[in-house]
């Protein structure tokens, strides 16, 4: 007896790069899986702006036939600008990857009829031996349901309830945005799993967030694979991931320190906000 005679039917709640990983390793062991997202059509291919780290290479290469050597490119150092204006450049070699590149590979390896687009699921209740996912006025029963719906994700509290993102005290400047650190105390809830940035959402600096979408995937897909019951996988895999998210975190915290991102006027910034409220 497998983890997967357990598991039959997985519904996956958010058609980006963490759900998709999760539908393409899925569907390799055989499972029944669909992911809704709400979005239509293919998004734009944003640039070479994703390291390409291990997990993601490794990933590309096994379940989607990608060399990643073919859709990466090389990198030679960083350029950053430090608290006081100034211009810093520091040696890094790298690959970079697009985020268009992975999702391409992502979307061609999962068979068309299971992601469905412009279906924003509704409703997701949890149940004793899996969840009910609602999209319009349709109910799915599935074992096993994946909320992999980002950092703004509707459903994060069905698993943390306190794991709502932070401000955490600077803006980043590739996005433009206030920058947030968001960190899951829980990852599962019975047949319910927290993935990708919907349980962490970790800084820029770590160059990690895809990489930690794959990893969610490619330890679900072992644990289900080598466990000797879905439960016993799916604690499992808690385990590891909420380990590995924490020290990704803890990571971003510190980069952001050693760039002098945390100083007094980031405190101050942080304070602010938290009086204001969201």
């Amino acid at each position: 007896m497998t983890a997967t005679s357990g598991i039959t039917s997985v519904g996956i709640v958010g058609g980006s790069l963490a759900g998709l990983f999760h539908a393409v390793a899925l569907t390799a062991l055989g499972l029944d899986v669909d992911v809704w997202e709400r979005s239509t059509g293919r998004p734009d291919d944003r640039g070479a702006g994703i390291v390409l780290q291990p997990d993601v290479a490794w990933f590309l290469r096994e379940f989607c036939g990608v060399d990643p050597e073919h859709v990466s490119v090389p990198v030679t150092h960083r350029q950053f600008f430090s608290g006081d204006g100034d211009a810093r450049t520091t040696p890094m070699r790298q690959q970079v990857i697009s985020w268009g590149a992975i999702y391409q590979a992502l979307r061609n390896a999962l068979p068309a009829e299971r992601y469905h687009d412009g279906q924003p699921v509704t409703a997701l209740a949890p149940g004793p031996a899996g969840a009910t996912i609602h999209v319009g006025g349709a109910a799915r029963a599935v074992d096993l349901a994946i909320i992999a719906d980002g950092s703004a994700s509707r459903y994060r509290a069905l698993v943390t309830p306190d794991g709502a993102p932070r401000y955490a005290g600077y803006v980043a400047y590739r996005g433009v945005v206030d920058e947030v650190d968001a960190r899951a105390t829980r990852m599962r809830n019975h047949r319910i799993l927290l993935t990708g940035d919907a349980a962490f959402v970790v800084r820029p600096h770590t160059a990690a967030s895809t990489e930690k979408a794959a990893g969610d995937a490619i330890t679900l897909f072992q644990a289900l694979r080598r466990a000797p019951s879905a439960d016993t996988a799916l604690q499992t895999w808690e385990r590891l991931r909420l380990a590995e998210g924490a020290a990704i975190q803890r990571q971003g915290v510190n980069l952001g320190r050693r760039l002098s991102l945390d100083g007094p006027e980031a405190a101050a910034g942080a304070h602010d906000r938290t009086q204001k409220g969201p």
